[in-house]
Formats: C-alpha cells, structure tokens, sequence
C-alpha cells in the first residue's frame, strides 16, 4: 500500500511535561496500516448503515452508539454494562484484542469516539479510531461478514473517564477547567440553565472539529491553544457537549494528546 496512514493508541501514553506534548503513536508517517490492520484487529465502523452498507472494510462490523444507551437519556449508557460487554464480545471484541473504531472525523457527530471512550471506560486496553474515509483500502458493499466472537469477559470501569452529575458540579464549583465543544453557533444561541452557569467555575467554548485533522484524527495544535489559555497537559479537564457524544470523542483525543486527566459527564448538558 503506497498511502499511509497515522494512527494513534490511546490510553497507553506517559503522563506529559506542560510544556512538551508528546504524542502516543504505534504507526509512523510513513508506515503502512496493514500493521494495525491485522487478523486479530476488530474494526468497528460506526458510521450510519446506509454508509456502511454502501462501501466498508471486508472485516468491519457495524456499530451504532445508541444501541448501547440509555433509552430515556441516551447520553448515558445502559446501566447493564455486563449486558453491553455480551454484545461486543459477538462482535469480537474483548479487553485484550486491538479494536480499530472508524467514523466520519470531523464531518461527524463524534460517533467513533463514543464509541472508542466507551470501550475504554469498559476496560478494553487497545483502542485506536480513525476516519474511515482516510484507510486506503480495498472496499466491500453490503451486510457485514460474519463476526468471530469472543469469549464472554468481565467489565473492569475506569471511571476516570466519566464523571457523575453531583462529580460534575462539585468539580465546576471548585473551579474545574471546562471546554464546551458544541458549535459556536449553539454555544451562543442555546444557552444553559442559569442554576448550571452559576456552578461553573471556568468554561470555554471550542467547537468539536477544531480537535480533529483531515484524516479525523487528534489534531496536534490544539495543545498550542489550549496552553495558551492555561489548559496544560497535568491539568483535570472537564469536556461538555450536548449529549455526551462530541464530548467523549474529545476525551479521547485529548488522552492520545498527553492530557490524561480529561474526563467527561456522559450525559451532556441534556442529562443536568
């Protein structure tokens, strides 16, 4: 394969210096991706079905994020983690495989990134997600191929990666960095309740695709900006969105980037 392709790993970084990032890479610029691309790889693609069905990878399972919410607040998951864990397990997934969750980067709703952080947050070690626009390779058209499942495994929660609602207003009151990655747009227009805003120490607004490349994935100058506004690597970060979609994508991003006490309220503003 002539094109290449970064990827990033997450979650297995050392923690970074405030004024050096440096990132988590398991692939170089200019090597290929049949090396994360393996026979033991499961690939998710998150992306809606039309999508899926039209072109995927020959391997890829269809994943969708709401399948494993909360029907009343599907910010939140299912509280049947065990129920979830079942369910991946079908798809092949299990704590020790290298999952590769593939989406619509920037151009999406942070769907892979949901669905990455959710792996993580179950306790999978080897998570990686990508655009699946930018995996130069070969594609297949309708339903996915059968799955070779996993043996039935035990959820073991980091819930560093999610926070409460009575965690979230704690941290806000105390002052907690928090970046609202909703659109400008929805950011101005849609405004948060007063009893919220009063609770908030420290908010920012950066929009969503602003922490995604071309190729959806972490962009490095973000961490130039967000330095630059007193945002550093060692500092506990606090992620919003509408409900907690975009919000767990940036999460993630944030984790591959060297700010490994990012976290996020799952159910988003909808869920306060």
């Amino acid at each position: 394969m002539k094109k290449t392709l970064l990827v990033f790993l997450l979650l297995m970084g050392c923690q970074t210096p405030p004024t050096k990032v440096k990132e988590n890479l398991t692939l170089g610029p200019n090597e290929d991706l049949s090396r994360l691309v393996e026979a033991d790889t499961v690939i998710l693609d998150a992306r809606l079905p039309f999508s899926f069905f039209n072109g995927h990878l020959p391997e890829a399972q269809l994943v969708q994020w709401e399948h494993f919410s909360d029907q009343r607040s599907k910010g939140f998951l299912r509280k049947d983690l065990d129920a979830i864990a079942r369910h991946l397990s079908l798809l092949g997934v299990s704590p020790e495989r290298r999952i590769l969750v593939l989406g619509l980067g920037a151009n999406g709703q942070g769907e892979e990134g949901r669905i990455a952080w959710m792996l993580a947050y179950l306790g999978v070690k080897s998570v990686y997600f990508a655009s699946e626009s930018a995996v130069e390779m070969k594609r297949v058209s309708g339903e996915a191929s059968m799955a070779k499942n996993s043996a039935p495994w035990k959820v073991h929660v980091d819930s560093s990666l999610a926070l409460s609602k009575k965690e979230f207003l704690q941290k806000s009151r105390k002052g907690v960095k928090t970046i609202d990655v909703r659109s400008a747009q929805d950011y101005l227009k849609r405004a948060l309740p007063r009893r919220i805003v009063k609770s908030l120490g420290s908010l920012v607004n950066i929009p969503f695709p602003e922490f995604l490349d071309a190729r959806g994935l972490p962009k490095k100058k973000i961490v130039a900006q967000l330095q630059q506004i007193g945002m550093e690597p060692n500092d506990e970060i606090i992620v919003m969105s509408e409900q907690g979609v975009k919000s767990a994508h940036v999460v993630m991003v944030l984790r591959a980037l060297g700010y490994r006490k990012a976290t996020h309220f799952p159910g988003g503003w909808k869920g306060l």
